[in-house]
């Protein structure tokens, strides 16, 4: 399992700026560097960054250790590639 790799977030907390900076990766045109490359291997780092710095804003994060998440397994390894 991933750390992270479940998080819910509301969607007032992130509805503009953190939204807007957790997909930049995704909608730039120009190759990033090697630091900004490096932040989005966690994307929710990205995402809990924006919220926690969000102006004018009260949200609080918190980690649930005893929280749980179920997935299917993909059924192959091209599956889990994609």
């Amino acid at each position: 399992m991933l750390p992270g790799a479940y998080c819910v977030f509301r969607w007032e907390a992130i509805k503009g700026g953190p939204l807007d900076a957790f997909f930049k990766n995704v909608t730039r045109t120009e190759t990033p560097t090697c630091a900004e490359a490096n932040e989005y291997l966690a994307e929710d780092r990205i995402m809990c960054l924006q919220i926690y710095i969000k102006v004018n804003c009260n949200f609080e994060l918190a980690y649930v250790p005893d929280a749980k998440a179920f997935t299917d397994a993909p059924p192959d390894m091209m599956t889990l590639m994609k």
